[in-house]
């Protein structure tokens, strides 16, 4: 990987770590709207054991 692109990633999440992860939620769930967008974000941020990618990724 791109150590640029990674370095970017890493400045990021450090200063603004919410936006960064509803930025991953909105590429892998494209259709979601904002609202639902943030409602995952909340269940990503209350459950250690939530994966950020991959099928489980789904609101309940």
């Amino acid at each position: 990987m791109n150590a640029e692109i990674m370095n970017k990633i890493n400045e990021f999440s450090e200063t603004n770590y919410a936006d960064l992860i509803q930025a991953i939620i909105k590429m892998e769930r494209p259709e979601l709207s904002l609202e639902e967008i943030t409602e995952l974000y909340q269940q990503y941020m209350n459950n250690d054991e939530m994966k950020l990618l991959g099928k489980e990724f789904y609101l309940y």
